[in-house]
């Protein structure tokens, strides 16, 4: 009778212990499910920040923004769109910059063409003033064949 008994006890016990320890591993569970939907959240946020970002730096270069640039922090769900985004806006903005030189050269050019057109026709000499552009030292050598009392200035 006794061990009937011990053997009714041992079998609650077990149960009991089996159940305890399922109620742990449900315990478990559910601290990892919170914890990956806590993590799942905080992706979403960075995402549609990172979205956010990435679109109003596209708008600001489309007003012609040349120096917008996506700031994210590097770990970010997006950085590995983001770096390769501001290298090609850094490469956009030069490519701005060498341009507007060029087109600044031309004109200068352009009017050192038609200076020097206007004093062969008309025999007016006045010395041209730096500009500021790669044609500066063609300009200093023509200001150096003018007649002497010009020579002194615009150098």
């Amino acid at each position: 009778m006794i061990a009937t008994i011990m053997f009714v006890v041992m079998t609650i016990l077990t149960k009991a212990i089996r159940r305890a320890d399922r109620a742990e591993e449900v315990v478990a569970l559910q601290l990892e499910l919170a914890a990956s939907q806590r993590q799942r959240a905080e992706e979403q946020r960075q995402l549609e920040e990172g979205f956010h970002q990435i679109a109003e730096v596209h708008a600001r270069v489309a007003n012609g923004d040349m120096r917008a640039r996506v700031s994210l922090e590097q770990g970010h769900v997006l950085w590995s769109v983001a770096v390769p985004l501001n290298n090609l806006l850094n490469r956009m903005h030069r490519t701005q910059n060498d341009t507007d030189i060029l087109l600044q050269t031309q004109q200068v050019a352009q009017y050192v063409a038609s200076y020097i057109h206007r004093a062969r026709v008309t025999g007016e000499q006045n010395p041209l003033s730096a500009t500021g552009t790669a044609l500066d030292p063609v300009i200093v050598e023509i200001n150096k064949g003018l007649p002497s009392a010009y020579s002194n200035r615009g150098n």
